[in-house]
């Protein structure tokens, strides 16, 4: 193994260890300075959209995994909670039935919440993965611009028609991508 070659390897372990990342993605990011300027920008950021997506996808999927395992255990998935100063509801997550609501504040929540759910089984979405990982890093785009591209990507102001266009993606492909 060559002395550059040594010196790569150590950049990309050390990218892993600092980011919990795999060795690929680490590879990737550590690139060298000519692989990082060879790129022209449309590609940089094609390639952090790529990388985004790709995350949401994973993310998702990961999700819905927990999901499946929470039901499985007899956990009934709801969302909801504080709408407004006083007004609040609790929903099914899966159905979207409205299970209960009110305009008593975060006291009417709690109780019903207490009333409703006496067997400790329900389990809101807000808490099926409540980590959320970090951005990908692409070389050459900056911290900034990654931050405004995965706002972007998550506005649902954007659409996927408008992202797949970028990406060289299909609207579906995208559209699963996205997916809450």
């Amino acid at each position: 193994m060559t002395k550059s070659n040594r010196a790569r390897n150590r950049a990309v372990r050390q990218y892993m260890a600092e980011n919990n990342t795999n060795y690929t993605r680490a590879a990737r990011e550590t690139g060298s300075a000519e692989s990082r300027t060879s790129h022209n920008s449309t590609d940089l950021v094609r390639s952090h959209l790529r990388a985004l997506l790709s995350d949401l996808d994973d993310d998702a999927k990961g999700r819905d995994a927990r999901i499946e395992e929470l039901e499985k255990q007899g956990h009934r998935i709801v969302s909801g909670g504080q709408i407004s100063q006083h007004e609040w509801d609790i929903t099914d997550w899966r159905t979207g039935e409205i299970i209960a609501s009110g305009s008593d504040g975060l006291e009417g929540y709690d109780a019903a919440v207490e009333r409703l759910d006496d067997y400790d089984t329900w389990f809101h979405i807000d808490h099926v993965c409540p980590e959320v990982p970090p951005l990908p890093v692409t070389a050459g785009i900056p911290k900034s611009l990654g931050e405004a591209l995965a706002d972007w990507i998550g506005s649902t102001l954007t659409s996927d028609q408008d992202i797949a266009e970028l990406v060289g993606w299909s609207e579906e492909r995208v559209r699963r991508c996205r997916r809450e």
